[in-house]
């Protein structure tokens, strides 16, 4: 299979972006996508370094009756070996791609990560053989992250000293976690903001949230977890909720009572499959 570029910048091309926007339909005409592709790694995140890749393995498709653009907002596309199944032009990177020919199973496709974090979207539009509107037939999120970010003090949290009445830690997606200890991230694994929590003497725990990276035009709904006391928590503890911008960032503040005897602290951050949680904040309870 050959996938080529329309010629155009780096960048996705604006005028085929317009001209697929300006003809698609509202949703899709295909109850489940038709093109589709599993992503490695699964979290679609790697480090915005510049180098690294996100691989798009696709399942076989039959593009008789359409055509195939793929498109993507973040990152480039990157020739792989004809071997692959898949080659883009003769050589170079893009942001846009088509498709005329039949796709076979196994067939791949790199996304070589931008030199500064984004998140962005990569987008199957399908365009009738015989002529009509392009439909938007998936999306899937891409994530490239720095390889630090505010509160993660070059990989340290700034959360594990005693005697501290606030504390900031970091987001992480998806780690394991346990209740005394919160998240349980993999070494070097990227971050996605951070929550600064902070107990009063009035026995409340003030929490302020700033995510970073994360699923992008998205309501993440926040969870304060008080160990011991607190931890797990049940469906009717949800205290607020922080909404997404098209970079996948947003803020909130959400204020809970303290848990009795509880000492450690930390957040979780849920939307659909996207789980973010912080490690455990050791806090100084004052009044005690």
């Amino acid at each position: 299979m050959t996938l080529w570029k329309r010629r155009a910048s780096v960048g996705v091309s604006a005028a085929l972006l317009a001209s697929l926007i300006a003809t698609a339909a509202a949703t899709s005409a295909f109850a489940a996508p038709v093109v589709s592709f599993t992503v490695t790694p699964a979290t679609a995140t790697v480090p915005a370094d510049g180098t690294s890749t996100i691989v798009l393995t696709f399942a076989a498709y039959d593009t008789a009756s359409n055509n195939v653009t793929i498109m993507t907002t973040a990152g480039t596309f990157s020739a792989t070996s004809a071997g692959s199944g898949i080659v883009i032009g003769p050589s170079g990177t893009f942001a846009t791609v088509t498709n005329p020919n039949d796709i076979a199973a196994g067939a791949t496709l790199t996304l070589k990560a931008p030199s500064k974090p984004r998140t962005g979207m990569v987008t199957v539009w399908l365009t009738p053989v015989g002529g009509g509107a392009a439909v938007i037939d998936s999306t899937t999120a891409v994530h490239f992250t720095g390889t630090v970010t505010p509160g993660d003090h070059g990989g340290r949290d700034s959360d594990r000293g005693k005697g501290h009445g606030a504390r900031k830690v970091a987001f992480y997606a998806n780690p394991a976690f346990t209740c005394a200890a919160g998240a349980q991230p993999t070494a070097g694994a990227p971050t996605y903001g951070f929550a600064v929590l902070r107990t009063t003497g009035h026995k409340m725990l003030n929490v302020t949230v700033a995510l970073k990276g994360a699923l992008p035009n998205a309501t993440y709904d926040l969870w304060v977890n008080q160990d011991p006391g607190g931890c797990p928590l049940g469906s009717p503890t949800k205290v607020g909720a922080v909404h997404t911008n098209a970079l996948g960032n947003g803020n909130g503040h959400v204020r809970v009572a303290l848990v009795s005897g509880a000492t450690n602290f930390w957040v979780s951050a849920t939307s659909g499959t996207s789980v973010l949680r912080t490690k455990a904040a050791l806090l100084k309870i004052k009044g005690k």
